[in-house]
């Protein structure tokens, strides 16, 4: 695998380079590239089980967007990622991958770590919590003005019923109507 220069997302977010700013429109530019990634995959009857911002890795200045694979092929996923399905060890799609896709999405337009005020309880109770929600709050993805097509896509993609969830298919879509959007409006 190359090597990534410009390290992940979560690094973005959380680490070394959290005081980095970035744009609204590179938030949709970096998401669209996501879902590019995760539709071929899925195309390709592949599910990723393990997406998260670790996996999202940067080359070329943070424009080129990559993404990881999962080390362990055992376990699947990361607890605050992972859909309720695989969560409760019931039958799972690719539908699992748009859920934490949301997950991701929610942290871009926020800044936060997902169920950042559990971080001090046992795994089996943040499952439980995870389970049976409630999901990561919506008034806390509001860093860039204009983002309510995001905000409102957000609790699509984190559907407790995985059929209600978009497919990556549809994400890309969507995506490149709004950076289309963002694009008009920065020119």
């Amino acid at each position: 695998m190359e090597y990534a220069d410009c390290g992940s997302l979560d690094n973005v977010l959380h680490g070394n380079n959290r005081n980095m700013k970035y744009s609204y429109y590179d938030a949709i530019f970096w998401m669209l590239q996501c879902v590019k990634g995760m539709a071929y995959m899925h195309d390709s009857n592949i599910i990723h089980h393990d997406l998260k911002p670790s996996k999202l890795l940067f080359v070329h200045n943070l424009q080129t967007l990559k993404i990881g694979s999962s080390n362990c092929m055992t376990e699947v996923g990361s607890l605050s990622y992972m859909a309720p399905e695989v969560i409760s060890n019931q039958k799972y799609t690719e539908k699992c991958d748009v859920y934490s896709f949301g997950i991701i999405l929610w942290e871009i337009m926020s800044r936060k770590k997902p169920h950042y005020h559990l971080s001090q309880v046992s795994s089996w109770v943040l499952m439980q919590h995870l389970v049976k929600g409630p999901r990561p709050d919506l008034n806390h993805a509001n860093i860039f003005q204009n983002s309510n097509p995001i905000r409102e896509l957000i609790p699509k993609c984190w559907d407790s019923d995985p059929q209600k969830r978009p497919t990556m298919k549809d994400l890309v879509s969507y995506f490149e109507n709004i950076l289309q959007s963002a694009h008009c409006c920065i020119s």
